[in-house]
This record gives C-alpha cells, structure tokens and sequence, in this order.
C-alpha cells in the first residue's frame, strides 16, 4: 500500500482552480439559454428586418448547443471539446464589443476568458496516463475504442 504522504491527490478546490473556465462555460451557456427563451416569449414583436432577427435567432440558439456539446465531447475528445466550447462562448464575446453596459461588459468579459482558456487548453498535450509498474505502456488516449 502506498504511503498517502506520497500520493497525489487533488482537492475539490484545487480542481476548480484548474478548470474554473468548464463552469463559467457552462454559466454563459445558461445565461444564453435564458435569453434565448426570454426573447422567444416576450409579448413585444422583434424589430428589424427577418434575416437580422433569424441570424440573433441561430446565434442565440447555436451558441449555447454548441457549448454543451463541447462539454461533452471535451469527455473523449479535449482538443475537439476545447474548440467547440471556444466557438460557443464567441457570441457571449459579442456582448462586450456590442454593448456596454455593467452586466454586458460582466458576461462579455467571462465569455472571453473562457474563449481563451479553452482555446489554450485544447493546445496543451494531454498528460500521460498511469499504468500499473512494469507494463511499459503508457496511454495516449488517442487509440480507445
């Protein structure tokens, strides 16, 4: 048995530190829905011209599907999962350059840093995988079935 002196172990709050951009991914994906839906249901007719209202439509929609799909994927696949959180956040990214008022700026700046976070990770290697002593294997990751 190995000495728990020696052993690794990470904390809940060391975890978080780490991968703080995975929950502010998932916050901004949230907060699109919720606007999403908002805009949807709300009594007042859209103003603008129909391929305007259609592309805010796709964006709000598509941003946040994306988001959490590469949640998911970011499970098997950290590189592909990375960059398509990247991709979702980007209309969150918007809301800074477009509006400028505190709770804008607050989102917009989020998205950013979670634009930059997850583009960084999915450029970083992924660590090598512990495998029992004396296999001489080590796990990429890249072969699963």
């Amino acid at each position: 048995m190995a000495d728990r002196s020696t052993t690794p172990s990470r904390t809940t709050a060391e975890a978080f530190k780490s991968r703080w951009w995975l929950f502010g991914a998932a916050l901004g994906a949230a907060i699109l829905t919720v606007a999403d839906i908002l805009s949807i249901v709300s009594p007042e007719p859209a103003a603008g011209p129909w391929y305007k209202q259609l592309f805010g439509a796709i964006t709000l929609i598509g941003g946040p599907i994306v988001t959490f799909a590469g949640l998911i994927v970011r499970l098997r696949n950290r590189r592909v999962g990375g960059i398509m959180i990247a991709v979702g956040v980007a209309p969150g990214v918007a809301a800074l350059v477009l509006f400028w008022s505190p709770p804008f700026l607050l989102f917009g700046s989020l998205s950013l840093a979670v634009m930059i976070s997850a583009i960084n990770d999915a450029q970083t290697p992924p660590a090598p995988q512990w495998t029992p002593s004396g296999s001489g294997h080590h796990d990429s990751g890249q072969h699963r079935v």
